[in-house]
């Protein structure tokens, strides 16, 4: 998922953690930093297949992906 110009994966099920969240560990984080390069056109309308919209209430397997 793009957020705040930096693509996350999930590694493992998250429900409300912010990606960017400070953290004391690099392991207390549900998330890993894929890239730091924010995309370069505006966000489709549509979503690719296999990706679903982002929201803080759901919570998301490892390896989701989501925008």
């Amino acid at each position: 998922m793009w957020y705040v110009g930096t693509l996350y994966e999930a590694k493992w099920w998250t429900q409300g953690f912010v990606p960017n969240t400070v953290v004391v560990n690099p392991w207390d984080t549900p998330w890993i930093v894929v890239s730091g390069v924010p995309p370069t056109t505006a966000p489709p309308t549509t979503l690719p297949p296999g990706v679903t919209l982002w929201s803080a209430t759901l919570s998301y397997p490892a390896g989701s992906l989501v925008s």
